[in-house]
This record gives structure tokens, sequence and C-alpha cells, in this order.
């Protein structure tokens, strides 16, 4: 039989305040850093005669250290507990979700390397494959912008609710 049990206001109001800390500390600038890439990207990236490969494998080179924090956090767990094992698991899959954000990131950088060369006035009859693969390499970007956001969210997330339940218990 479910009981009826009352919360108290301060009780709800600790709960509420939790919530707005979590919304405030880790989801707003998780979300206005999307939009900021998002803005910088549509910027950036429409003008298909400009070189943006180098952002790109700056872009790559972070995802792959991210992915490696990632899985060199999840070996320092040492818990047997149901919660270490869902906190290891979570790192773990984000550290995944980065590699496998790294290797679209590859995928893109390729095709604007090529749509840059073949963008050049000798090769007229390849123009359009050129313009595909631009359009291309853009959509997988903004794919990799969404996951990588994703996923930082999540391990942020979690590296706060560690740290916050650390410095309750003190």
């Amino acid at each position: 039989m479910p009981t009826n049990s009352k919360r108290s206001f301060k009780e709800i109001f600790r709960i509420i305040g939790y919530g707005l800390k979590i919304l405030l500390v880790v989801y707003l600038p998780i979300i206005a850093f999307f939009f900021f890439i998002i803005g910088w990207l549509i910027s950036d990236f429409l003008t298909p005669k400009k070189d943006t490969t180098i952002f790109l494998s700056v872009g790559f080179a972070m995802l792959i250290g991210l992915a490696s924090v990632c899985f060199s956090w999840v070996k320092t767990i040492d818990g047997n507990d149901e919660n270490d094992q869902k906190t290891k698991k979570a790192i773990k899959v984000c550290g995944e979700s980065f590699f496998i954000t790294a290797l679209y990131l590859i995928v893109a950088i390729a095709l604007q390397y090529v749509s840059l060369k073949l963008d050049d006035p000798k090769l007229h009859s390849l123009i359009f494959l050129g313009k595909v693969c631009y359009w291309l390499s853009y959509i997988i970007i903004m794919t990799v912008v969404t996951y990588f956001t994703i996923s930082f969210a999540k391990l942020i997330h979690l590296l706060f609710l560690r740290v916050d339940n650390n410095i309750r218990d003190l």
C-alpha cells in the first residue's frame, strides 16, 4: 500500500534549489556553448571558399583528448557498488561518444579538403561534386557538434554530482 508522506516546505525548497543549481551550473553553460558554436559554424562555415580544416583539426585533437580523459577516469573508479558501476558505465559511454565524434570529424575534414580542391576553376566539370562534399561535411560537423554537446553535458553533470556529493560529506 502506498503511504501518503507529506514533505515539509524546507525539503521542497531544498529539492527546487538543487534542481536550479544543476540547471544554472551544469546545463545553462552547456546550452549557451552549444548556441555559440552553432552560431560560429553558421557564420564561418557557410562560406565554401574559406579553409576551415585547421579548426576541424583542433576539434579532432580536443575530442581525442576528452576521450582519453574519460577512459583514464574510468580506470580510477574502484568501487564495486551499484552507483559506482553506473558512473563507470556513463563515463565510458561519454568517452566512446567523444571517440566516435572524432572519427566523424576526420571524415568531415577529408570532405572539406576535397571540396576545397574540387572548387578549382580548372576542374569545372567536378564543381558539383565539390559542393556535395562541402555540404556533406557541413552536415557531419553539425551532427558532431550536437553529439559532442550532449556527451559533454552528461560528463559535466556526472562530475558535478561527484564533486557536490563529496562537498556535502565534508
